[in-house]
């Protein structure tokens, strides 16, 4: 039994055509253009495309500064997507319990999973309900961790601004099961100017496309401070 089928209109596969028949089927100024109409529709601030939401909290994780041998606290009740994250920084997650009213982590019981080597929180907006955001923003501030939110599946939920201005990073998911798909694809939304401009360069190698400079032939000329993904 199917309860929905994925809707793709007569104007997404024209808009899909047009990209085909640019030649630029890579990052491109369709991306930018996906970017700046979310942040038009939702408020959100200006958000990074990637190639999935499991890129945008690995890219989220990277960002906060976890690594090998830190701790990482999620609800145990998510995705396996939101815990591998956390492994992919050699991190370790550590489970909460939820709020059985919501299926949400609950903030009461953060504090007794909080160590020495806890970096960063991430909730969880189950089913499309966010959690309580403003008593896990207190929880964060008091012990001085990040607060990473996972709304794979809450795009447009409301209020809006909640989703974004709390915490450091908002990750959404286009995953073709969700409500507004591009087969695949992830955004990433962080709280400061100096972390989306960081987020730009990680998701393409750590090259810096918009400042680079090319030389007699063409070719890109960069210098690489860090470590970047194919996101």
């Amino acid at each position: 039994m199917e309860f929905f089928d994925t809707v793709v209109t007569d104007e997404a596969r024209s808009n899909v055509l047009r990209c085909l028949d640019s030649g630029r089927l890579s990052e491109g100024k369709l991306v930018r253009e996906f970017e700046e109409r979310l942040q038009v529709l939702f408020g959100y601030a200006d958000g990074v495309a990637v190639n999935s939401c499991t890129s945008a909290l690995h890219l989220a994780l990277v960002l906060a500064g976890v690594g090998q041998g830190d701790e990482v606290i999620l609800p145990a009740q998510t995705f396996i997507a939101t815990g591998l994250a956390v492994l992919y920084c050699g991190a370790k997650p550590v489970f909460v319990d939820i709020d059985r009213d919501t299926g949400n982590i609950d903030p009461e019981r953060i504090p007794e999973k909080i160590t020495a080597k806890t970096k960063a929180v991430i909730s969880v907006a189950w089913g499309g309900n966010p959690p309580n955001l403003e008593e896990l923003e207190r929880v964060c501030e008091r012990y001085g961790l990040r607060l990473i939110q996972d709304n794979a599946q809450a795009l447009g939920a409301r209020p809006y601004s909640a989703l974004t201005s709390y915490g450091d990073f908002s990750c959404f998911s286009f995953q073709a099961i969700k409500h507004l798909t591009t087969g695949d694809g992830g955004l990433l939304v962080c709280r400061h100017d100096r972390d989306t401009a960081r987020a730009r360069k990680l998701r393409w190698f750590g090259i810096d496309r918009d400042n680079d400079k090319a030389d007699l032939t063409g070719e890109r000329l960069y210098d690489l401070k860090e470590v970047g993904y194919k996101y």
